[in-house]
């Protein structure tokens, strides 16, 4: 806590590199997290429309043979269908038959539903005789975008935070590995001058050996060469001017 207190005392935010750093670094996640968030929401939605749609297979073999045997029995038509709107998820099923009455139950709803006709050939009055029907099913399929929002939702929330921690962390670990050297760096650049080239610079953290030196570390070495140079030649000038007077 104490990091993250003097990470916003400083206005680490600030910083251009940090800023363009930790930008960088959101938009690559939210993009990564956006597209494969993306896959399993479609992935999710495509399984609960196959669901659905294996519940409508599953009414028409359970329920189809009977209609095609007893398809001019009107009241037992009646009972059937009542039983699948109870039982089956079902909001509207007609059954059309040539000739004959339609016969249905449910009530149509302007919510969001998939609707399929499957045809049928049923016994009449008549021995041996077969008359073309079809039945018809509509299925709500409100649920399964209802479903689809929530799953969005917690993602989003739950990506959100995780961006939020990943934020946080990466400006961490930019303030504690590069940001605060820096400013060591340009601070020491800043105030040097003759009178305090005897003063090496160092940095905290420990010392890497030349063949695991870094950035950082080139830059130190960088400016210990220019101290000691400037600090060679301001001895060449002083004895130059001492043996003049």
């Amino acid at each position: 806590f104490m990091s993250m207190k003097r990470l916003f005392k400083n206005n680490l935010l600030k910083h251009k590199i940090a800023y363009r750093f930790t930008l960088y670094v959101l938009l690559i996640s939210c993009f990564t997290i956006l597209l494969t968030a993306s896959l399993q929401w479609y992935s999710s939605y495509k399984e609960d429309f196959q669901q659905v749609d294996a519940l409508v297979l599953h009414i028409r073999d359970n329920y189809l043979s009977v209609i095609s045997l007893r398809g001019h029995d009107d009241a037992l038509l009646k009972t059937l269908l009542e039983g699948m709107v109870r039982s089956e998820k079902v909001q509207y099923v007609a059954v059309h038959r040539e000739n004959k009455p339609t016969i249905f139950s449910g009530q149509h709803h302007d919510n969001k539903y998939i609707s399929r006709n499957f045809p049928f050939q049923y016994l009449g009055e008549i021995p041996n005789k077969l008359h073309p029907g079809t039945l018809y099913i509509e299925v709500n399929i409100n649920q399964v975008y209802d479903r689809l929002v929530d799953k969005i939702i917690i993602s989003l929330v739950i990506n959100a935070a995780r961006i939020a921690i990943l934020t946080i962390f990466i400006l961490l670990l930019f303030h504690t590995m590069v940001a605060r050297h820096l400013n060591k760096i340009a601070n020491y650049a800043e105030n040097i001058d003759f009178e305090h080239l005897d003063s090496k610079l160092s940095l905290d953290r420990p010392h890497r050996a030349e063949e695991h030196a870094d950035e950082l570390e080139h830059v130190i070495k960088a400016l210990d060469r220019m101290r000691v140079n400037l600090q060679r030649s301001y001895k060449s000038l002083s004895e130059t001017e001492q043996n003049t007077q």
